[in-house]
This record gives structure tokens, sequence and C-alpha cells, in this order.
């Protein structure tokens, strides 16, 4: 191990997520430059630390300095500690604001901010409450920087600081200690090993059986998060022994504990297959509601039956002036003489006019009908096409954020006698069984989606579990438009549901004459070249696009010289070039960017995967303004790690999305990726111009790959076993 102190001159790159960082370093000592990499939250031009680490070799860039454990060191001289307040380390201390405060205080400056905050009224511009706000910004920076050096103590990846710090604040680390175990359920997915460690370090005593307990709901936490409802019981048992040395005995004991407690169920394969499943009690509960609840829609007869289709279509067309197709006003007919139902088609098949359509004609019969979609970019799309209001299931369910509770449930049900939710695909477990709870025991639901896109980011596959189910309606829309079927768009896009390759029209490029084509590379660095000409260049000037608001890079990965976060860097610096930017918690963000939303603020109404622009920073107040779709939203620099660069976002995040071009990168490295859902998502993103850049070779793996990972549920087994309704032993 050796050890360096100097000061960060550069930053080359920084994940806000996991704070992995890579930095040019000025030793102090030989003042020689070197490259550091490792985790480090919020780094900044100037700051002086004392590193631990190890040389290692890069095949592409080198020496490099691994960090494996970072401290800070004051900044010994005032020009120091000048850079250091300058480069936004400090959330409210701007480069003026840093020229004022080393005026006064000198090299001291960081000691008044710590210790003596109240003098940091003497300074101009400053008051009680940003002198505050200063104070608390340091500390947060100063424990969280603790948090990180308490990780690496006890052999911990920094790659989990972030969130650990944003769960406890301050008390991260007594929290930790005092009491590991609680980390299992308070950050899932990660808890059990963060507890194991620190168990390990500290030589603390925990009953084995309550640590098998603990370690099964962990396991069962991180299949959720890969999507899974439920897993195999020996399964789970097995990773318990293999994984973290768990006896055999101690690890049945804890699932049976677990189930007396009520905290997982084990039940039999719903398939009638031997063996048995385990499944965390929320998951269970919600799956068994779906159920419920479905059946009692199956069983109830419409009151809407026998609806003749001529006299929809001619209703629609009178009042609304539809014109749905005879497939249209099939489906209407039918769709009509249910309670529940599926309307499940690809792109250009007329599953806009099927909902505006429907949606008139349940008017028509003096139903009071309801839209919505799983997301505020689906539900806003929705309602543009549609011309009808429309919500996310969230608002129209009433979710209350921090109580996490929905205010609409059967008790309090939905004020409406339909429900159409589009983009159904996305609507996963714990969601649909809150939507059918809400639903009145007179109303009726319709989902319309496409099942060829990915599915859920949350835990189920519930409209394909539906459909494979056998018992809810399903009504295919097949007929693709003439006008639609021009589309190369359309069309490719059905040819990669069906595993063929798409076809591309001669030429030089994108064009008008050519909007879906295959720009071909030779390796990745060419790629990303071609990305970045594509955006700044070609698409603007031979389409008119803006380069920042109408192309949309999508990708498969984050990671990778062709994945989201260095893509974002890249694109940020040509695209966005001139402004003047403020590095918080680690992100340069400059007005004019381009950001996305990363996470439900039911206060301020911006949800999960909303594109913005960033319309100004102000480092003397510490906010900043993101502009969505017209509407304003203010952040304070505190709220930096709810936003990230959004010049490239990946296939999950731009579901429930169009835009006017789309470019995807897409080489061989992305191959644990390389799906036909994933391209066939990415494909149907475009509403003109779709360009696929990279290896020919990654497109046919991909095109060829339907062997998309099984989602573990019972749900469909549930279903299809389901003769009547007996809910007497659950």
């Amino acid at each position: 191990m050796i050890t360096v102190e100097g000061t960060i001159e550069k930053i080359l790159y920084h994940e806000p997520e996991s704070h992995y960082t890579v930095v040019i370093f000025r030793v102090r000592e030989t003042g020689s430059r070197i490259s550091v990499t490792g985790h480090l939250p919020g780094p900044a031009p100037g700051e002086a630390l004392r590193i631990e680490g190890r040389w290692r070799s890069h095949p592409r860039y080198g020496q490099q300095f691994a960090a494996e454990g970072i401290r800070e060191a004051a900044p010994i001289t005032e020009s120091e500690m000048r850079r250091y307040l300058a480069s936004g380390a400090i959330p409210g201390v701007g480069p003026r604001m840093a020229d004022r405060l080393t005026a006064a205080f000198g090299s001291r400056t960081l000691e008044m901010i710590e210790t003596a905050p109240e003098r940091l009224q003497e300074i101009e511009g400053i008051g009680a409450a940003r002198a505050a706000a200063i104070h608390q910004n340091w500390l947060d920076r100063r424990g969280l920087r603790r948090l990180m050096d308490f990780l690496a103590e006890i052999g911990v990846s920094g790659a989990y600081g972030a969130r650990i710090f944003r769960r406890y604040g301050a008390e991260s680390i007594e929290v930790m200690t005092g009491d590991p175990l609680r980390l299992v359920e308070d950050l899932p997915g990660i808890g059990f090993a963060l507890a194991d460690a620190v168990i390990r370090r500290f030589d603390l005593f925990v009953d084995p059986v309550e640590r098998a307990g603990a370690c099964i709901r962990h396991l069962l936490h991180l299949r959720a998060g890969q999507g899974h409802v439920c897993d195999d019981t020996d399964a789970v048992l097995s990773q318990c022994r293999g994984r973290f040395s768990i006896a055999e005995d101690e690890a049945r004991q804890g699932l049976e504990k677990l189930c007396d407690d009520g905290e997982v169920v084990k039940v039999q394969n719903a398939d009638g297959r031997p063996g048995s499943m385990v499944y965390l009690r929320s998951y269970f509960d919600a799956e068994i509601g779906i159920v419920r609840r479905l059946w009692a829609l199956l069983s109830t007869p419409s009151d809407l039956q026998a609806v003749a289709a001529d006299p929809i279509a001619e209703a629609v067309v009178r009042r609304h002036a539809i014109c749905p197709s005879e497939e249209q006003r099939r489906i209407i007919s039918s769709i009509l003489e249910k309670r529940v139902g599926i309307i499940a088609g690809g792109p250009g098949t007329g599953k806009t006019t099927l909902i505006r359509s429907l949606a008139a004609v349940l008017e028509s019969f003096g139903k009071q009908t309801l839209l919505a979609a799983p997301t505020g970019r689906a539900s806003r799309r929705m309602a543009d096409v549609v011309r009808r209001p429309a919500s996310t299931l969230h608002k129209l369910l009433e979710y209350r954020p921090g109580e996490e509770i929905f205010g609409r449930n059967r008790d309090r049900p939905l004020q409406a006698d339909a429900v159409i939710v589009d983009e159904a695909s996305m609507i996963d477990t714990l969601l649909m069984d809150r939507l059918l709870d809400a639903l009145p025991a007179s109303g009726r639901v319709v989902f319309v989606g496409d099942i060829f896109q990915l599915p859920a980011v949350g835990p189920g596959n519930v409209l394909a579990d539906m459909i494979e189910s056998g018992k809810v309606p399903v009504f295919h829309l097949t007929k693709v438009f003439r006008q639609e079927k021009e589309s190369p768009i359309v069309l490719n896009a059905h040819r990669i549901r069906r595993g063929a390759s798409p076809e591309f029209l001669p030429g030089p490029g994108p064009s008008p004459e050519s909007p879906f084509c295959f720009l071909e590379t030779d390796g990745q660095e060419a790629a990303e070249a071609m990305v970045a000409e594509l955006c700044r260049h070609i698409i603007p000037e031979r389409f008119g696009f803006d380069p920042v608001r109408e192309i949309q890079v999508v990708c498969p990965m984050h990671k990778g010289l062709l994945g989201t976060i260095h893509l974002n860097q890249r694109l940020q610096k040509i695209l966005n070039p001139d402004s003047e930017g403020l590095v918080l918690g680690g992100l340069m963000l400059k007005a004019g960017d381009k950001v996305m939303h990363l996470k439900n603020d039911y206060e301020k109404e911006v949800f999960n995967g909303e594109i913005g622009i960033v319309s100004f920073i102000d480092p003397a107040v510490g906010n900043f303004q993101v502009v969505y779709d017209g509407r304003r939203v203010d952040y304070r620099f505190s709220e930096i790690d709810r936003i990230g660069l959004a010049y490239a976002v990946t296939v999950h995040k731009s579901q429930g999305s169009e835009y006017p071009a789309v470019v995807v990168p897409l080489t061989r490295q992305h191959r644990p990726m390389l799906q036909r859902n994933l391209i066939y998502t990415a494909v149907t993103r475009a509403r003109t111009l779709v360009v696929l850049v990279g290896s020919r070779r990654a497109l046919d793996l991909a095109v060829a790959n339907d062997r998309s990972v099984q989602r573990m549920t019972g749900l469909a087994g549930r279903l299809a076993a389901i003769t009547e309704v007996d809910w007497s032993n659950g």
C-alpha cells in the first residue's frame, strides 16, 4: 500500500450514484501529476486529499493509482483554499463567494464554516439562513466522507455510500454499528452484505437463526430488484449455504421462523410442479389480491351485453369524428361485453384510435371513464394523442409519499365506471394490486399495451402473465395501417418482433429518404465518435432537429464507452460547450443541459424519467431550475441526486416516451443486454428517425436472442388454476 498527498487538478470522470471517480491528481511532494481512480463523493478541483492505494496497469489508460482509502487533507495555502471553494464543492459557495470567504478567513475558511458558522455573516451577501445552509452542506459533505472512510475500513465498496447516507444521514455509522440487521429491511439488496461486514469487523454476536432469516430476506429483496416476485425455496436455501456459509439446519430454521412471524410465505408451486416457492409477504399478498380481483371482474356480467359493432362505429363517427376500422369496431363491441380485457398491439396498429373510440363509446353510454398510464411521460403522451385528460396511476390512486399509502382503495374507490390504462406492460405487481383494489365493484378496466416491449422495472410481469393464463380476454390488433406501414420504423419494428433483421435502404446515412439506417463502425471509439457527430451535425443539418431537445441517444447499458454515463459527459461537452458550469455532488451541471428526473417527487409533481432543460443555476441562493414541458421546477443544490444528465438514457428509462429522432449505439460489448425486446423497445421510441450505430453482428445477436430472463412469479399459474371463486384457504 502506498500513500500520496496532494490536490485534485481535474475530474476526468464521475458517476454520481456509485461515486466512482477518475481524477488527475498533483502529488504535493514531487509535483508530478498522476491518474487516480476510486469511490469519491463530490470531488472538486483544488480539493486536498491523502490517498492510500496501489498502482495498477489499465489496458487502455495505462498506469493508474487505485485508491483504497481516501481522506481529506486541509488545503495548505490560501490559493488552494480559494480554488477548492470556487469549484462548487460546498453547495451555496460559488467563485465570487469563495473570493470573499478566503479574503476574510484565509486558510482557516473551512474551520470557520464548520465550527463558527455565525462568523460567515460578516461576509457581504451571507445572512443567517445562507450561513446555516453552507454550514449544513459542509457537515453533510464531511459526514458522507466519514462514511466512505468507514466503508473502506470494513472492506465494503464505496459505491454504496450515497444510498446509505440518503437513508441515515449523519447517523449512518452509528446506525450500522448499533443494529446491523436493521439494514436488511432499510436497504434492500445491499443491507445484508453491509450488516455481515459490520458484524465480522467488530466481532458482534448475532443469533445464527436470526442471521439466517436476515439472509433469506436479503436474497428475496435481491431477486425482487431483478424483477422476480418469488423464488424457488431450495434455491434460496442453497444460496444461504453457498454464498454466506450458513448451515443448512440454520437456514431452514430461519425460513420457518420467518414463515411463523408472517414475514415470508412458502407455498407449493401454483402450476402443480413439485417443490415450493417462497415470497416476501407484501408480494404474496399483492399477487393473491390481483387474482382475487381479476376473478371477481371475470365472474361479474357486463351491463353492456350484445352491443352491435355498426351502431358503435356510427355513434363514434357522428359525435367525435373518429373512424375506427372494422377490426377496431369488432374489438370495441367484444370488450364492452367484459369487465376486464387486454388490447395488445405493436406500433402502427391503431391502439390510439381504439382508445379514443372506446372512451367515446363508453361516454355515449353515460359511463364515467378515466385514462391513465404508469409514468408521467406516458400519461402526457396518452393525453396528447387521445385528446382527453390522462394521469399517472400514482396520481389517479392518490399516492401519498412519506406515508407510502394510496388514498384510493376498496374503501374509497375511484369515482369512475371504467379505467383505460395505456403502456400496461410497465405495471409491476404491487402497483397492479393497488389499481385493482381501487376499482369500484361495478367498474371495468381495459389494459392496452405491447407485450413485446421490456417488462416493468419493478417485480413481476403482470400483463404477460394475465395473457399467458388464458383467463383474461385478450384482443389483438393485427392490422398495420397503410400510411404507417410505409414507415420504415414501423415496418422494421414488426420485422424485429418476428425475429427478422431490419431492412436498410442503401445510402450515405440518415436522410428524409432513409429514416431507418445502420452506420457500421470499426470499434467502440469509432462508434462513440459517430454518435457525437450524428447529434452535433449530421441529424440537425439533414432533418432540422434541435440537437438537445429532439435527438435522443438510447443505450443498452450505463457503463462503458458507449454507455449512458460516458456518452452524457461527451455529449454535454459538444452540445452545451459555452455555458459556465458548477460541480454539484460530482455532477457538472450547466444552464441549457438536458436532464432527467430520477425518482417520483409528488410535491414537485415531477416523475421518474421526465426530461427537461436546466434554465438557470444560482450559486448565491444555492438552487437551480429545470423546465419540463414548459413548467418550471426549482431544486435546491442538496437535491442534485434527484436528476442526471439525459443526452443519453437507457432503453428502460425511455419506455413510455417518444422522440423525433433516436440514436442507438450497439456493439458486442453490450452483449449481456442484447435481447430482441430491448432493441424492439429502443427503435419504437422514434417518431421520424432511427439510426443504429456500431456492429451489425451485435444487432443480429440482439434480434436472434428471444430468450429474455423468465421472471419468477406465480400469477399466471394461479389464474390458470382457478375454476371457481373459493378463497377459504388463501
